[in-house]
């Protein structure tokens, strides 16, 4: 089997390591920078392969006669489709960790490429990482806990980090400015990013926390999935309320927007993504931690009605870092390397566009995570 990694950034370099480990595939790590290329490749023993994936020619070359192609080329709002219609082009299985809610919109409601993807017998897996990834894993459980689900509501807390690197800040500056997605009075419809502020607690130690909305795809593909919801949202929190006024300034100053300047050929946001990543942002209180950060932590609330009686059913998942058994980026990796193991093995076919709650029985593999990872995920009614 041969399997395309694009991207040789950290996650994409776990996902193509444990591919590595498990054997049984022929690997190719593609990514712009041939030298990342070429040192990911020595560590797992696949070809590297220079691709642009902004080049279609060169994506269709890089493709070629691939098995799966698993994509971690971000900022996913800029990159994430080209390498989408790439992979139809070239009959070839595809996963991504997409976290942009735009793309994903787009993407599922692109009724002409889900037929395009099952005629030519494919599997399009969109957000199969940990967030969106088992975090929509986590909401069907929650969701299979109830006779009817009425709504699901998602809500995410994260410490203040020193720099998440340039392309997640400026994808956590996408997610939480402007107009985002929610499902609310059973249709998906834009609003404020921030608003619909909720106190909400997390599993200890994290305590309560006052969450607003965020653009994220989990809303989108489970409103899919259950057609009947009267309400999918998933909120924010920075562990900080520090960082949550900064962060909220930073929308309301307009230091968000995707225009370039005049005459600067750079955005407020490309130049605060790499703000945030550089020495200077300690200067910006709340900016970055004042002390180590603990872990971070998200709950998943689904309501309904249990044995003729409304109910609630609370899937709660804390990540303390010291207690982890893995590295970082693999709690992203991990389901994604084992979502293109179950497509190579045959275990999903012809799926078209689809989302981790359309394929994967959520219990068994969040119980794998658990196991793998050291995270505590827990539910109960």
């Amino acid at each position: 089997m041969d399997v395309v990694i694009m991207g040789c950034g950290e996650i994409t370099g776990a996902v193509a390591q444990e591919l590595a480990r498990e054997g049984g595939v022929r690997l190719v790590v593609a990514d712009r920078d041939e030298t990342r290329a070429r040192e990911l490749a020595a560590r797992t023993g696949a070809r590297p392969a220079r691709v642009d994936v902004t080049d279609r020619e060169q994506l269709i070359s890089v493709l070629g006669d691939a098995d799966l192609v698993v994509n971690g080329v971000g900022p996913f709002f800029r990159f994430g489709r080209s390498v989408i219609d790439a992979a139809v082009a070239t009959s070839t299985h595809y996963v991504d960790v997409c976290d942009e809610y735009d793309v994903t919109a787009q993407v599922v409601a692109d009724v002409d490429l889900d037929r395009a993807a099952r005629e030519a017998g494919l599997t399009i897996l969109l957000g199969a990482g940990a967030s969106p990834g088992i975090t929509n894993l986590a909401a069907r459980w929650a969701a299979e806990g109830l006779d009817e689900v009425r709504s699901i509501d998602l809500f995410v807390g994260v410490p203040t980090m020193p720099s998440f690197g340039v392309t997640i800040n400026e994808h956590m500056l996408h997610a939480l400015s402007g107009d985002v997605l929610q499902v609310l009075d059973s249709r998906l419809q834009p609003v404020p990013a921030w608003g619909g502020a909720v106190e909400q607690p997390l599993a200890e130690p994290f305590g309560t926390h006052e969450f607003g909305y965020m653009g994220h795809p989990e809303p989108i593909t489970l409103a899919r999935r259950y057609p009947g919801l009267e309400r999918a949202t998933i909120r924010y929190s920075w562990l900080s309320p520090q960082t949550n006024r900064l962060w909220r300034d930073f929308d309301r100053l307009g230091l968000t927007s995707s225009d370039p300047v005049d005459g600067t050929g750079i955005s407020p946001r490309g130049f605060l993504a790499r703000l945030l990543d550089s020495d200077q942002a300690a200067a910006i209180p709340g900016a970055t931690p004042t002390e180590r950060p603990v872990g971070s932590a998200w709950r998943i609330v689904a309501e309904g009605v249990r044995d003729g009686r409304s109910a609630e059913v609370v899937v709660d998942n804390a990540i303390r870092y010291a207690e982890l058994r893995c590295a970082g980026p693999m709690l992203t990796a991990l389901p994604a390397a084992w979502a293109a193991r179950a497509l190579l093995r045959g275990e999903v076919e012809g799926a078209g566009v689809v989302a981790p709650e359309d394929l994967f029985d959520p219990e068994p593999f969040i119980a794998d995570y658990v196991e793998r990872t050291g995270c505590r995920i827990e539910r109960r009614v």
